[in-house]
């Protein structure tokens, strides 16, 4: 499924409905290029779940964990990682709970060590500056079902 973000109403409009579908626990990978607006739409989806607190771009703190009062969100980058072995050390497994959505930017790593999504989140630039949204996953998962009906 692709969907064209014109503008940041856009992102937030898609952000939003993402966030009333999504129910843990679930993991998400955002791909795209740096600066293409993986975070603003983490931002976006954690304001819709009623977030109010600052939400930053895990790139240096590589995880940045948001308390929700009955779940928890979870930003993951694994830009800056090196060697696989690193996501052993981040201890990335245990961020997967019942209560967690979990959102991991750059994924190629996870997926070495046997991490799956749920649904893939892949974002790009088009030539008008706008953004092109692809969504995949699984199919017969309750969330991308309920994406693709909308």
């Amino acid at each position: 499924m692709n969907l064209t973000l014109n503008n940041l109403e856009a992102t937030e409009k898609f952000a939003n409905v993402l966030a009333e579908v999504c129910e843990p626990p679930l993991i998400i990978f955002l791909e795209g290029d740096l600066g293409v607006g993986k975070t603003t739409l983490v931002r976006a989806f954690l304001r819709a779940k009623g977030y109010e607190g600052k939400v930053k771009s895990p790139t240096y703190t590589l995880i940045e964990t948001y308390e929700l009062a009955d779940q928890t969100v979870v930003h993951v980058d694994l830009y800056r990682i090196t060697d696989p072995d690193e996501i052993e050390y981040l201890a990335l497994r245990e961020q997967f709970t019942a209560t967690s959505i979990t959102f991991i930017e750059w994924p190629h790593l996870a997926e070495l060590f046997g991490i799956e999504s749920n649904l893939n989140l892949s974002l790009r630039t088009t030539q008008e500056d706008a953004r092109e949204l692809t969504l995949n996953g699984d199919k017969n998962h309750l969330i991308f079902k309920k994406l693709c009906a909308l």
